[in-house]
């Protein structure tokens, strides 16, 4: 992940939807902003705090969709997903914003309005790559899925994009900006997502793929210099088993495993000069243990850390960085009330994560995160999910 204009996706589920035009009504926070404020450079107030997190008005959309991604760019900020609303056809959506408050569909016409984005990024010489999957009416399994891209030169006219011979049997996941283009972590489509593929293109048309490595990628990375770190686990096939784990293009993608029994990588950044990765540990039986972060200069060698507020049932969808601010969304297994609460936390430079506090009139209980983004500048932060099975975006102005 990292900052909005090199982000990756999240935590990988099975989703939906299509975007209406008009945007529902989000009972603000009375207490929110009449505007929501320039971006003041984050570095000019290193004590600076989120503030509650308010729902941002977006477009009026059916059950069963998500929001995998958000970036800064097009008229001001890119939100993409998709879904299964239904069944087997996969309706894309792609939402645009000028103040990350208010959110608009963007209309998507022929192919381009089928199939589900996980993830999108901006080309480094101007312009926008979003990627994901579809699937094809059943037939041999491995080729029941293939990787999709869309292409926009301003990020709000989009188009379904070229082909490529590596495309079919394949899905992406996530995407990041490089020094040089854009790179989408993916796989191979079979029954599991277990040979890990990296494609990278420098316009968008013509795409080179990396294929065998020898895990499940679900989330990508970019050094300045252009190495790519994948997250994800090292064995999805053995669901059991699958270990926590990331790899490195600058290490010949050797995979270096980070947890221990069933668990995951569910988050990477860019963070400062080097990475950050967040993931969840699940015993055999289901019982979530816990979750932990980690830090590395060069995606090799990593720093685990575990810290308070990510023990006792907590599962981390999502992280993203911007200077000094780290920022974890996921849920929380709440033992005697016998329910899961989503939890929302950021830190600098610290091992204490304190909470972001949530919307009073939220729903707990029809809550789900799949993520969260920062702005470059550190002085918002969006946290993409659902409510009531229909996509979300809150914010939080950092002041």
């Amino acid at each position: 992940m990292g900052r909005l204009t090199a982000t990756t996706g999240v935590l990988l589920l099975a989703l939906t939807g299509s975007g209406g035009a008009a945007a529902q009504d989000a009972s603000p926070d009375p207490a929110a902003p009449s505007q929501v404020p320039a971006s003041p450079a984050a570095s000019g107030v290193p004590d600076a705090t989120p503030s509650r997190l308010r729902k941002a008005s977006v477009p009026v959309t059916g059950p069963g969709m998500l929001v995998f991604d958000l970036i800064e760019g097009g008229p001001g900020y890119i939100a993409v997903g998709g879904g299964t609303p239904t069944g087997l056809d996969h309706h894309a959506l792609i939402w645009v914003s000028d103040d990350g408050a208010t959110w608009q569909s963007v209309p998507l016409f022929g192919e381009a309005a089928s199939g589900t984005i996980r993830g999108v990024a901006a080309l480094p010489g101007g312009g926008y790559v979003a990627a994901g999957h579809d699937f094809e009416p059943q037939t041999e399994r491995p080729d029941m899925v293939h990787l999709l891209t869309w292409v926009s030169a301003d990020g709000i006219s989009w188009s379904r994009g070229p082909a490529d011979a590596s495309f079919p049997g394949s899905m992406a996941l996530a995407a990041t900006s490089t020094p040089d283009g854009v790179a989408l972590a993916g796989c191979s489509a079979g029954f599991h997502c277990d040979v890990g593929r990296v494609w990278t293109t420098t316009d968008g048309q013509t795409w080179a793929m990396e294929d065998g490595i020898a895990m499940a990628p679900y989330s990508i990375a970019a050094s300045d210099s252009g190495e790519l770190v994948i997250g994800g686990e090292d064995d999805a096939y053995d669901l059991v088993n699958g270990q926590a784990a990331v790899a490195s293009s600058g290490d010949d993608w050797t995979i270096h495993v980070l947890g221990t029994g069933d668990s995951q990588v569910s988050g990477l950044t860019r963070a400062g000069d080097g990475f950050a990765a967040t993931g969840y540990l699940v015993e055999p039986a289901g019982e979530v243990l816990g979750s932990m972060m980690a830090s590395s200069s060069d995606g090799t060698d990593w720093t685990i850390t575990e810290p308070k507020q990510l023990k006792h049932g907590t599962v981390t969808a999502g992280i993203d960085a911007a200077g000094d601010l780290v920022v974890v969304s996921g849920s929380r297994y709440d033992a005697r009330k016998d329910r899961t609460a989503p939890i929302v936390l950021w830190s600098r430079a610290s091992e204490e994560l304190q909470r972001i506090p949530l919307p009073r009139r939220l729903d707990r209980k029809t809550f789900g995160t799949t993520g969260v983004r920062l702005r470059d500048d550190g002085t918002m932060a969006f946290v993409l999910g659902t409510e009531q099975n229909r996509p979300a975006i809150w914010y939080s102005v950092i002041e």
